[in-house]
């Protein structure tokens, strides 16, 4: 199914982290929590990355899993993310067999989507692989009288802990996260990409560094 995704994304320092957790714990509604794992997906050179596309298979609290496009469409405000996304759910042996043999290259009809956010071929998508993957805590809480409830990420990938308020609504009251971080003197780190474009970055720059190691032992 395809839809525009629109959502406010914070990444905080973990003591503010804590902070805003506390706060949510005290003044608002507790959901409920789990456990997620993104296997994203993308050539080693980070070809969609560079499309503005990002592709995973979402794996959520060991009980289904999702396969999800996403296409960046445009940011307001740096913290506002807008994009198109297209998600289905997998049937856990299709999930299951693409993650032991790293790659879509079974499953077609994974592509077309891809094909129609970026264009080319089918070959063109041939070299796809699962580059890595990142496992989330979340917690989920109702702000105020919202419907939508807040997600609250403390995130695992490459070596990194990440920590992440993000807030998907179609509500125009987004504003009102903004003024709570504000009121509890909270400064938001600078970095305004996802989730998923944090951990590309951190993977180029381990990829890089490992290339460099290899180069300078080659010429020992």
């Amino acid at each position: 199914m395809e839809n525009i995704e629109r959502e406010i994304k914070y990444q905080l320092c973990k003591e503010d982290f804590v902070k805003f957790n506390n706060y949510l714990n005290k003044e608002h509604i507790f959901v409920s929590k789990g456990v997620h794992r993104n296997y994203y997906i993308d050539s080693n050179d980070l070809y969609l990355k560079n499309k503005g596309v990002s592709v995973r298979i979402r794996e959520i609290f060991n009980k289904r899993y999702e396969y999800t496009v996403k296409m960046t469409m445009k940011e307001v405000s740096g913290n506002i993310h807008i994009k198109k996304e297209y998600t289905i759910e997998l049937e856990k042996t299709i999930a299951e067999k693409i993650l032991f043999d790293g790659n879509l290259n079974s499953y077609e009809y994974l592509i077309e989507p891809i094909i129609k956010y970026v264009g080319g071929q089918t070959d063109t998508y041939k070299g796809l692989s699962i580059i890595g993957f990142m496992e989330t805590e979340r917690l989920f809480y109702l702000f105020g009288d919202e419907i939508d409830p807040i997600n609250v990420d403390k995130s695992v990938y490459l070596g990194v802990d990440d920590y992440e308020i993000e807030w998907e609504t179609n509500s125009n009251s987004l504003y009102k996260l903004t003024n709570a971080i504000n009121l509890l003197n909270i400064i938001p780190l600078e970095n305004h990409e996802s989730k998923n474009a944090r951990f590309l970055s951190v993977y180029k720059e381990l990829n890089q560094t490992t290339s460099v190691i290899e180069s300078s032992e080659l010429n020992l």
